[in-house]
């Protein structure tokens, strides 16, 4: 079981909704859920121990938050403490969903964590918004569970390469390993489904401007747009991000570098952008992954994944917990997080 679907049963028309979506990724064979609430209590111990065996085998808990949730005495009392014990040791992520106003900012845990869609209750949205909410909060989820299994992979090594020299005007960060310093693992990180979401079409904005025009002149000037793996270079990065954007890249921070896979957080004006290139996005022409503005964003994070001496996790804003190859920051979660927080002042600036 992937999901632990947390819900008060008085929220179950809810339950119901995000139920629906949930089940699309079901049978997609993306992930398995499963949904409890505290109308259930009533069983009997076998139904307390069934509870919190699937929390035990749960990859992450998705809350949905309302006033009656945070009134269950069930939920607060043992759904919560289980969520929170299991998350401090990197093995669950806890995702919560706000359904209605109410009064979570009363409770030091919640904010503590990055609520979905920046905390706006679904129960505000116009039916379109909120499909296309949960249509995001569903993707989202597809890929926190495909990560947990991808790095159970065996790892492979591939031969350090250099990248080519920043594109003019350009600063980066995160450059990889030196000459002689150790390859990097087999490690994937998976690809926002390619159905519809925030990110929308692929294409470039309409009327370029003579100045992005300009700008591109520079980057075609400034070295080879792929390198001799297929992947795109820093050049190739900022002339896709330019393109998808309009907007000029300030900074680029690589986070994740494997055999098969690059995935870059760029930094432009009042946005930070991701994207992932490999061969299913380049397949999809999906490589932007999402855009993060700078003004709703509380914080950013890195940590070294339980279990794994290389393996980290880095987080900007509700966009949490992507792979990323501490090789490349001295195997230091301190740096990544610097370099992070550099990222997001360029934005900023």
């Amino acid at each position: 079981m992937d999901v632990f679907v947390s819900y008060s049963s008085k929220d179950l028309a809810w339950k119901e909704q995000v139920s629906g979506h949930l089940d699309q990724m079901r049978m997609a064979g993306v992930l398995r859920y499963a949904t409890w609430d505290d109308s259930n209590i009533h069983v009997g111990e076998k139904w307390d121990v069934a509870i919190k065996a699937a929390i035990d085998n749960a990859k992450v808990a998705l809350l949905l938050i309302s006033s009656d949730f945070l009134t269950s005495d069930y939920i607060m009392n043992v759904e919560v403490p289980a969520f929170l014990d299991k998350a401090e040791s990197d093995s669950l992520v806890i995702y919560p969903v706000l359904l209605r106003p109410c009064a979570w900012k009363a409770f030091p845990w919640l904010n503590e964590l990055e609520h979905f869609h920046k905390g706006k209750p679904l129960s505000g949205m116009e039916m379109h918004t909120r499909e296309v909410a949960l249509t995001d909060l569903v993707s989202e989820l597809g890929r926190l569970v495909a990560d947990e299994g991808a790095v159970e992979a065996p790892e492979e090594e591939e031969a350090a390469a250099p990248l080519s020299d920043p594109p003019v005007g350009l600063s980066s960060v995160g450059e990889g390993p030196r000459s002689g310093a150790d390859p990097a693992p087999d490690v994937r990180q998976s690809a926002v489904p390619a159905w519809p979401s925030e990110g929308g079409s692929q294409s470039e904005p309409s009327g370029l401007s003579s100045a992005i025009g300009a700008r591109l002149d520079a980057l075609a000037a400034s070295g080879p747009k792929v390198d001799d793996k297929g992947f795109l270079t820093e050049a190739g990065v900022s002339e896709m991000v330019l393109r998808r954007t309009g907007k000029t890249p300030r900074k680029l921070l690589r986070v994740l570098r494997t055999k098969s896979q690059r995935t870059w957080f760029v930094a432009v004006p009042g946005v930070i952008v991701c994207l992932l290139d490999d061969e299913r996005t380049r397949a999809s022409t999906r490589l932007i992954q999402w855009q993060e503005p700078v003004d709703a964003l509380t914080k950013v994070s890195a940590m070294r994944k339980a279990g794994h001496d290389w393996l980290g996790l880095a987080g900007v804003g509700r966009r949490q917990r992507w792979l990323a190859n501490l090789r490349d920051f001295d195997n230091d979660p301190k740096q990544l997080e610097a370099a992070l927080r550099d990222l997001k002042e360029a934005a900023q600036g």
